[in-house]
């Protein structure tokens, strides 16, 4: 890890001394006033003073002593996302409730989830399109794995406490709980988002000593230009250091990502709602208003919703305006118009193509590529098209290694 300045962050503020205790630069500002611990519940009420490490858009805490098994750790940021008239601002808070899961409840659900590995799924996440490798444990109320939701039960009682606690919501509901898992060779990060389709996310930690890196949150998303997917890729050092049994809280408008740098993790996402019944209707009242207030990740998700109910006319609404904002899961979808468009609509989908490939999608990378050697939307080049295909190979892409290997081409050329 890095070793970048530090500043020490004063010891036990109060919550009012937070709030006002920021450090500005530019459109972004962190509260640097270390960790509050948070009275009531299964908390012991002792603050916990730590260090924040601050670099250009991004946030790093350490938590310093650690004691009161179960205290809740409080850290805020300002968060801000889009570009000029469309970005917004959140004063976004963040929950730690420190060994919630006690270190046998910790075993038993790693055990359970090895028994499980040859169930896990890796279906395409929805934020990148790369294999998710995870396994429900419930799924919209109803338990998906009977062994694994047995390991998990003890833990459900407090989890869906401290939730209801730091969250402010009595009602809260837990609906879906899966366990994921980031190896060499597989998955090893998600890019920068916000979980819209949860009111409220919590994060498990089962393994920390077995891997580096992790889970980090960050203070702003532009995704939407090449230099800014680099800045990201470079800042991913910066993760929060959770130990295992530890439980991270946070709600829908909390931006983050994981990025695994060594070794292998093991998490349990519980994602909530924030009422009885929404958990079998899936109903998200809030991406809709996040949506139409300019979230690329709300409209992105409204888009997967019409799609899932087969309102294609709205689903291409809702991704032509995600993709119009940086997200680039939408550009691929809004750049499979190069197949089926002519004219400005087809060379429109190639731009999309472009930028999604730009910003390291490896399916935009092998459309574009098909686009380059067909002329759909760009002109003809079958330069361009190679190194865009090898570019999509070297990711694993399946089509881009077939297509390849059929032109008897090496991936490395």
């Amino acid at each position: 890890m890095p070793s970048p300045s530090h500043h020490q962050a004063d010891a036990a503020p109060s919550p009012s001394s937070s709030r006002s205790s920021t450090v500005a630069a530019g459109l972004l500002a962190v509260v640097v006033g270390a960790w509050l611990s948070l009275g009531g519940g299964g908390g012991g009420g002792a603050a916990v003073a730590g260090t924040a490490v601050r670099q250009p858009g991004w946030l790093y805490y350490e938590f310093g002593e650690r004691r009161e098994p179960g205290g809740a750790l409080r850290g805020q940021v300002l968060q801000t996302s889009g570009q000029g008239k469309l970005h917004r601002q959140v004063n976004a808070s963040f929950f730690v409730s420190q060994r919630l899961a006690p270190p046998a409840a910790v075993a038993r659900l790693l055990e359970e989830a090895a028994a499980a590995e040859a169930s896990f799924k890796t279906d395409a996440d929805t934020i990148d399109g790369e294999p998710t490798f995870e396994r429900y444990v419930l799924e919209r109320g109803e338990v998906a794995a009977p062994r694994l939701h047995a390991a998990f039960a003890p833990l459900r009682a407090p989890l869906v406490a401290f939730v209801r606690r730091v969250m402010g919501c009595p009602r809260c509901e837990l609906c879906d709980v899966l366990l994921r898992r980031y190896r060499p060779h597989e998955r090893r990060s998600v890019p920068v988002h916000r979980d819209v389709n949860a009111y409220a996310t919590a994060i498990l930690t089962l393994n920390a000593e077995a891997f580096a890196g992790g889970y980090f949150i960050a203070d702003r998303a532009d995704s939407n230009t090449k230099a800014n997917a680099a800045a990201t890729a470079a800042a991913r050092a910066f993760h929060l250091p959770l130990d295992s049994g530890d439980v991270l809280v946070h709600d829908h408008d909390v931006l983050h990502g994981v990025n695994v740098t060594a070794g292998e993790r093991f998490s349990v996402v519980g994602w909530f709602k924030d009422r009885p019944g929404h958990c079998a209707s899936d109903s998200n009242p809030w991406v809709r208003e996040l949506a139409e207030g300019g979230d690329a990740e709300a409209a992105n998700t409204l888009g997967d919703y019409a799609m899932q109910t087969g309102d294609k006319a709205e689903a291409a609404k809702w991704f032509g305006v995600a993709a119009a904002r940086g997200h680039p899961a939408a550009m691929v979808f809004m750049g499979q118009g190069v197949f089926r468009e002519r004219g400005g609509a087809q060379r429109e989908a190639a731009g999309f193509l472009l930028q999604a490939a730009e910003l390291g999608r490896r399916d935009g990378m092998a459309m574009l590529a098909w686009a380059l050697d067909n002329g759909a939307g760009v002109d003809r080049d079958g330069a361009r098209a190679l190194q865009w295909r090898r570019e999509a190979a070297r990711l694993g892409h399946p089509m881009a290694i077939s297509e390849l290997e059929q032109a008897g081409l090496a991936i490395e050329g």
